[in-house]
């Protein structure tokens, strides 16, 4: 049921069903459990016999007996015999949501980060000043937010080829014969799993990328142009980095799992909390609870390996540091207020030595 300005009501005459053949006389009880509609907006243009309403048309319980209805999708007009006539409109694909969603959240909520930035609010948290954030980096603003929209292209395009590849819209509850209930846990389940998988992925890339002079040399040291990370800079980096550890490695965690065949809507969560996870990364603010510090992954865990003395440490990249304390390549650090207390300072400690 919908709330409705303009409602067309039954009469006591024969109500008749349109369909794309003509109409159809229908008896009242079989009207009964069919779809009408009702107006939402009392909002319309009068345009000769016709009035167009400037709302969607809604669902509702009721046919007009002396109105033909009609059903496609999209906007609705009523003209003055009182028929409510549905307009096909253009829908936006469950693919394109997935594809267009997680770069809005980048920009988004990498502009949160920055308009706090620019306040006195998230000072106290700040593990860098704005001034060694100029000082220290190694390539320009405008320079990140072009390569940064260039891999939001890239990324289009990739999203583009996998539902090519794995073909199909997503299944609703329905279609896969489960209730809604068990669709939202199998999507649950398969984006957790999805998170391991690329968690996984990206640190064996990213530990990589710093043993092989090579791919540092000539990719990954793109990165490390950010010396001093902020949030819009979190995925700056060479084209061919990009593709390789961030859409080869993604596409990789969603045909394992199964997530675009399934739900792109899955799906484009999943590459939502990829994103939002890596701006958290690299803001450059510390908010992280301390007793969630030796987990979960953070501004101060990364920023430890944007500094020099951490640069062949925690190459755990978005959510777990579990694969550096697994695999040796953890550095301990310290946050201590900074003189004067306007802000935070980040110190590493000495990595713990290797015992035989």
């Amino acid at each position: 049921m919908y709330t409705t300005a303009t409602t067309i009501k039954h009469g006591n005459h024969t109500p008749r069903l349109a369909r794309s053949n003509g109409l159809i006389p229908q008896p009242w009880h079989a009207c009964m459990h069919a779809r009408t509609w009702r107006l939402t907006s009392r909002v319309y243009i009068s345009k000769g016999n016709r009035a167009r309403f400037t709302h969607t048309a809604t669902r509702s319980t009721q046919y007009s007996t002396s109105s033909a209805v009609t059903r496609t999708k999209g906007t609705y007009v009523v003209d003055r015999s009182k028929r409510l006539v549905e307009m096909e409109m253009p829908r936006v694909s469950e693919e394109t949501v997935a594809a267009v969603v997680p770069i809005a959240v980048y920009w988004a909520y990498a502009g949160v980060h920055t308009a706090l930035g620019q306040s006195r609010l998230m000072d106290k948290y700040r593990l860098n000043t704005k001034d060694e954030e100029d000082r220290k980096n190694m390539v320009s603003k405008r320079a990140v937010i072009l390569n940064v929209l260039m891999q939001h292209l890239m990324q289009l395009a990739a999203l583009a080829v996998l539902a090519m590849v794995t073909g199909g819209r997503g299944a609703t509850a329905k279609a896969a014969g489960g209730s809604p209930a068990a669709v939202y846990l199998t999507a649950a389940a398969r984006i957790a799993v999805a998170v391991l998988v690329f968690d996984a992925y990206r640190y064996a890339w990213h530990r990589l990328a710093h043993i092989n002079r090579f791919i540092y040399r000539h990719l990954h040291s793109w990165h490390h142009r950010i010396v001093v990370p902020y949030a819009f800079g979190a995925i700056y980096g060479h084209p061919i980095e990009v593709l390789i550890a961030d859409t080869a490695g993604a596409s990789l965690a969603v045909l394992v799992t199964g997530l675009s065949p399934s739900s792109p809507r899955a799906t484009a969560v999943f590459l939502t909390l990829c994103t939002v996870k890596a701006i958290d990364n690299h803001c450059g603010v510390c908010l992280l609870p301390r007793r969630l510090q030796s987990v979960w992954n953070g501004a101060a865990y990364h920023g430890v390996h944007h500094m020099p003395r951490g640069v062949r440490y925690n190459f755990s990249d978005l959510f777990f540091v579990t694969w550096d304390h697994v695999f040796g390549t953890h550095m301990p650090y310290a946050v201590e207020e900074r003189p004067g207390g306007d802000g935070l300072v980040l110190k590493p400690l000495p990595p713990p030595k290797a015992t035989n």
